[in-house]
């Protein structure tokens, strides 16, 4: 029961914005869509706020990028995509035990983000 509420607040915190930096450089606030160039994939990782949950080396909320990036890269890049857009709920994760929120960038973003985490 304490284990469920704990995820719950996380959770809550998660959505919420907890944890971004609007002084960053960074910060997933940046406003990337006036910009000349395009977004980079880690631009856009920030954007999507990715990086609230998952750090590059370290496990944090959620397992670090270059964990998923071990786990993952054989795994269908579609079928990362998917689960990424949608979400997963307590019941649905692979690994771990607080949910994971979905993503609100377009499907060609998400790929973009992902491709990089894998390449990490």
């Amino acid at each position: 029961m304490q284990i469920r509420i704990k995820g719950i607040f996380i959770a809550l915190l998660i959505l919420s914005g907890c944890g971004e930096n609007s002084d960053s450089p960074d910060s997933s606030k940046l406003d990337i869509e006036t910009s000349t160039t395009p977004p980079t994939e880690q631009m856009l990782a920030n954007r999507s706020m990715c990086m609230n949950c998952h750090q590059l080396t370290v496990n944090a909320l959620g397992p670090s990028i270059k964990d998923i990036s071990m786990k993952h890269k054989n795994t269908d890049i579609n079928k990362l995509v998917a689960t990424a857009k949608a979400g997963r709920g307590p019941g649905e994760l692979t690994w771990g035990y607080i949910s994971k929120p979905p993503s609100h960038l377009p499907k060609e973003e998400i790929k973009q983000v992902i491709e990089w985490m894998l390449r990490q």
